[in-house]
């Protein structure tokens, strides 16, 4: 009995171990990308001005270009008799968050390419991805006007731009690789490179 339980014991061993290995082997990019893409979603929103600028040309002319295409509508005044823009009818990704602001919705960052697979122990690994926006349709036709009346710092286009996240994958016990969680760790012009 103590013969056939110690067998027992190390089948189940080592069956478990090729479980875990077999598991590990599975952990290539189409696997990691699948991971993130389940969870990964940054949403980028940017904040405009809602009072329509008529000192710089610029961006005097994006407010002009955004009210013909129907974005904007600046047909009104405020309390103090300033011209105040609010959504047109063709702004479905803007709103007014307050006073004096309105919101664009300019699209999620979402996982687009692996660069690279790191296993840190026997169960869980980094990886090195990048984040694309995949913008909203207003933001997408309107992209140069709302760049340049952006009021964030740093500007709408700049937190829109792709990036390099890093991933923590780990292998739970029934030996399924799930996403832990992720860090921004560099500009997407120059991404840790992959091991050869």
């Amino acid at each position: 009995m103590t013969r056939s339980f110690g067998f027992l014991a190390v089948a189940g061993w080592c069956l478990s171990t090729a479980a875990v290995l077999d598991a590990q082997k599975a952990l290539d990019r189409p696997t990691a990308m699948q991971l993130l893409k389940d969870r990964v979603a940054e949403n980028v929103t940017g904040m405009i001005s809602a009072y329509p600028d008529s000192q710089n040309p610029e961006r005097a002319a994006a407010y002009r270009e955004l009210e013909k295409a129907g974005v904007l509508s600046c047909g009104t005044k405020d309390s103090a008799g300033k011209t105040v823009c609010v959504p047109g009818e063709n702004a479905s990704d803007l709103s007014s968050p307050g006073p004096g602001l309105l919101a664009i919705v300019a699209g999620d960052l979402v996982p687009t390419q692996v660069y690279a697979i790191e296993p840190t122990s026997e169960t869980s690994a980094e990886t090195d991805f990048r984040l694309s926006q995949r913008p909203t349709a207003v933001y997408q036709k309107h992209k140069a006007n709302f760049d340049r009346i952006s009021v964030d710092r740093p500007p709408l286009a700049e937190h829109a731009a792709d990036k390099i996240a890093r991933g923590y994958l780990k292998l739970y016990g029934d030996f399924v690789w799930r996403y832990t969680g992720m860090d921004h760790v560099r500009e997407a012009s120059a991404p840790r490179a992959a091991p050869k």
